[in-house]
């Protein structure tokens, strides 16, 4: 399931980390927060893996906390290597470690010390601004992959399947005629298809009772 933003934090920081994620679900902003969001009886860093994969932003709460957190450390390299949109609030005046510098040194800090409940607002907005961009190319990426599935079942002659995708395209932009023109045929084509095949089906099995009929005399002529 999708969601808008992946909050990363310190188990020390839940307070704040809890509290941030009422004020943007308050605000129609859909957030994954573990352990809520953690399926009972799945491993426990396959959902967390799963939860980056699925999500717009990654806000990570910094502290003195998590700059020692090998957990949230993970969250942030895994959210880098997916290339997502990483949002770092910063809570204490803690420097970063290096490694924290590496990923999020050329970042846009939001510095929420000393009263970070202060500052949820500014990150509402930032990740509000976030999701209509983040949306958009999301968008694009995911009609641009579908197109290029439905011209390769296309090519091979696997019209079922580009029809399909076709349909899939068409749910996301209904005012596009030519596609709607293209599945209409594609349907067409589709459905004869299955009506030869349905046909080479049935004469299949007329010759196979034929065949069994024969059989069946050959062995009573036999007795």
């Amino acid at each position: 399931m999708s969601h808008d933003v992946f909050i990363s934090y310190s188990g020390k920081d839940k307070q704040t980390a809890d509290a941030l994620c009422h004020v943007l679900e308050q605000n129609k902003v859909s957030c994954w927060i573990a352990p809520r969001d953690v399926t009972p009886g799945k491993p426990y860093a396959l959902e967390i893996i799963e939860g980056i994969k699925n999500c717009k932003i990654v806000v990570i709460v910094f502290s003195k906390n998590s700059n020692i957190s090998e957990h949230v450390k993970n969250e942030l390299q895994n959210a880098f290597a997916k290339n997502k949109i990483i949002v770092p609030f910063i809570v204490d005046e803690t420097p970063m470690d290096e490694e924290f510098d590496y990923y999020l040194a050329r970042k846009h800090w939001i510095v929420a010390y000393p009263h970070p409940e202060v500052k949820f607002k500014d990150l509402l907005e930032v990740v509000i601004n976030l999701i209509g961009k983040s949306s958009t190319t999301t968008g694009n990426s995911e009609k641009a992959e579908l197109e290029k599935k439905a011209k390769y079942y296309e090519d091979i002659c696997n019209k079922a399947m580009a029809l399909r995708k076709y349909k899939e395209l068409f749910d996301m932009d209904k005012s596009n005629m030519e596609l709607r023109h293209k599945i209409i045929q594609l349907q067409y084509e589709v459905d004869n298809e299955r009506k030869k095949d349905n046909s080479k089906y049935m004469i299949w099995i007329i010759v196979g009772t034929i065949f069994l009929i024969i059989i069946a005399c050959i062995l009573g002529m036999l007795e």
